[in-house]
């Protein structure tokens, strides 16, 4: 990658309502990009609008800057203004749960016969200019948006602004949308505007609002400076999803309702490098930081998996920085208190990994009537394995995973039972058994989450509305598909069914409403049955009471639908396997949580080195107790007839 394009724009001096620190931001923001493409060897071609520049028209035009970058470039789009919102129309309602469509306020907005750029505009707009096979996702920085209040000695509390214009009073037709030709139509009246590959990081959630304080004497976004303050402090080698968290580290010590956020089109791509299309390493970290309330914290609870422990066993976690151990004091839904960070700088924030859990998920035992010669290859290698999802017991009786070994091979099963959880692993040699224990950490973490539950929640079922609705169209993928509503109290079957001389995969919708009367955040994890796991169809996010959201996935073209197909890998029906279990695991908290680091890769059972991923879900003031709850919905997947009969005298697979 060479070169970074990138526009920046900036609107003080807006004709009501004017701002004193976006364009010391955007200056500034300006400044670190070339001080960083410098460092990197990338060539940066920015094009800056200023003020009366900014024009929506002037916007929207200056996006041409992109159309030279090609598919290797990076793409970066930053705005420092107002931002506002007005009530979401019902075309756009199943992509905007919080009930509004948010809009970027440019110069000539408020002026008459101007209007602000949507959101879903600009979204179009983005998708026009990128390449459909671009290897890195277009970047969007947004510092604008919407409320709240200042609790820092770092802030000047009498000289605050609020980077957020009135709601606009009169709604924008739908037609005049930039783009509107374009967007997928349904007959229920359901529009939706296609998405380019994107992240985006923005100052607030949708109903807050970006601060503007005076820092060091100077007006500045407390995001931006945030952001900025992140990039000096780490030199920019760290992943997006990190990078969120230390913004809002900084953030919430100066601002108690204001909240960065990161969302991509592609949930892998929270994991890629800043500014790259370099992933990370699998290995989850966690963040460690001071809380003038709560003390040192690390962002990591009871939704995560972390056990309470005891004053005999403790969890422990173990900073980056030198290998410190710091021990968990109390665990709370969405993080845990710790201690022992004695003489380290309370307004810094430390990268650390999980050394140990008070207790292990679960307890694995090796099978005694295991060939000889299998478990002492197998014994000689767990000393050397440190897994903080299993312990080794030699207590069978206890145990609830056993590790069998025949015929040159490992397999995981559960006690008493001889079915094999997953596939087995021909043992060649040392290097082959590592492997396979790579494998059953994969397979007993896709375990633990699907047995994650809270016994002890105050989250009545009557708060949320939970509906699954099974497509009984054939053949019909599109939104407006006819649908049943399914009772998923119990496994919910779906059956590939042949019509007109084919078959036709199963497919589903997937809806929530929060029916309660307070604000809950949900987040939808899919549990493939291959061990791979992803937010993707909701990632974590806000639904005020009333409102509802829908699971959607992004087709190739960027875009969305809230009809998702399943599917039954040929390499089941190769071995005789007609119907596979998969799940859907809601959760719901009354506080914001991370489900990112719950996304694992899966196992590719075809490939030698099972390092693929695949998934089954097919692609297109007052003191408040946190408190959290789980669902469990099991998917059930067949094939029923001569689909898998094919493969009944055969090993070969069948070409599409």
């Amino acid at each position: 990658m060479s070169v970074m394009y990138a526009l920046l724009v900036a609107i003080n001096d807006y004709p009501s309502a004017p701002l004193k620190g976006c364009v010391n931001d955007r200056n500034t923001f300006a400044d670190f990009l070339q001080d960083w493409c410098k460092q990197k060897g990338i060539d940066l071609r920015s094009k800056l609008l200023t003020d009366a520049e900014a024009t929506r028209d002037g916007v929207l035009q200056s996006f041409d800057h992109f159309e030279s970058a090609g598919t290797d470039d990076l793409c970066l789009f930053y705005f420092a203004g107002h931002g506002s919102h007005y009530p979401v129309p019902p075309h756009f309602k199943h992509l905007e749960p919080d009930g509004e469509i948010e809009t970027i306020v440019c110069h000539d907005s408020r002026s008459p016969g101007g209007r602000d750029l949507v959101s879903k505009e600009l979204s179009f707009r983005i998708w026009e200019v990128s390449p459909k096979n671009r290897t890195t996702p277009f970047i969007t920085v947004m510092d604008c948006c919407h409320s709240g209040a200042f609790r820092s000695s770092l802030i000047d509390k009498s000289d605050i602004s609020i980077r957020e214009l009135r709601s606009t009073t009169n709604a924008i037709p739908i037609t005049d949308f930039y783009g509107f030709k374009q967007y997928t139509k349904d007959p229920d009246g359901r529009i939706s505007p296609p998405q380019a590959r994107r992240i985006h990081l923005g100052a607030a959630r949708d109903l807050e609002t970006a601060k503007e304080v005076r820092i060091d004497g100077h007006r500045r976004g407390i995001f931006t400076y945030s952001f900025l303050e992140v990039m000096s402090q780490t030199s920019g080698a760290l992943p997006y999803h990190e990078l969120i968290k230390r913004i809002n580290n900084i953030i919430r010590k100066a601002v108690s309702d204001q909240s960065a956020q990161l969302q991509a089109t592609q949930t892998e791509d929270k994991q890629l490098l800043i500014f790259s299309n370099v992933p990370t390493p699998d290995k989850t970290i966690y963040l460690i930081s001071h809380d003038h309330d709560r003390g040192w914290t690390v962002d990591a609870g009871a939704i995560t998996g972390i056990p309470a422990g005891d004053e005999k066993q403790k969890t422990y976690f173990k900073l980056v920085e030198d290998g410190h151990l710091i021990a968990v004091t109390g665990v709370y839904p969405h993080y845990s208190t710790v201690h022992d960070m004695t003489g380290y700088a309370k307004h810094q924030t430390y990268s650390a990994t999980l050394d140990r859990l008070a207790e292990s998920r679960f307890l694995l035992a090796i099978s005694e009537e295991m060939d000889p010669g299998l478990k002492e290859l197998l014994q000689s290698a767990l000393p050397f394995i440190k897994s903080n999802v299993f312990h080794v017991t030699s207590e069978i009786s206890q145990s609830d995973f056993l590790i069998r070994g025949t015929d040159l091979a490992f397999s995981l099963h559960r006690k008493g039972e001889t079915a094999i959880i997953g596939q087995s692993m021909p043992v060649l040699n040392e290097d082959a058994v590592a492997a396979f224990i790579q494998e059953v950490e994969i397979m007993l973490r896709w375990y633990g989450i699907m047995l994650l539950h809270n016994p002890v929640s105050t989250i009545e079922d009557s708060e949320l509305e939970i509906t699954v609705n099974r497509v009984i169209e054939t053949g019909n993928y599109e939104d407006h598909t006819k649908v049943l509503a399914e009772d998923w109290s119990s496994p919910v079957l779906f059956e590939y069914i042949q019509a007109d001389g084919k078959w036709h995969k199963p497919a589903f919708q997937f809806h929530i409403k929060n029916t309660g009367s307070r604000q809950l955040w949900v987040s939808l994890l899919y549990l493939a049955d291959d061990f791979s796991i992803t937010n993707q169809l909701i990632p974590m996010q806000a639904l005020e009471a009333g409102h509802d959201v829908w699971a959607l996935d992004f087709d190739s073209a960027g875009r969305s639908y809230i009809t998702l197909s399943l599917k039954l890998e040929d390499f089941h029906l190769r071995r005789g396997i007609n119907t596979i279990e998969e799940h859907l695991k809601l959760i719901v908290a009354t506080d914001p949580f991370d489900t990112n680091q719950f996304n694992q890769k899966g196992i590719d059972w075809e490939d030698p080195g099972r390092t693929q991923i695949k998934r089954a879900f097919e692609s297109r003031g007052q003191i408040k107790r946190p408190d959290w709850k789980s669902f469990n919905i099991s998917i059930l997947i067949r094939d029923p007839g001569s689909r898998s009969s094919i493969y009944a005298s055969s090993d070969k697979k069948p070409t599409s």
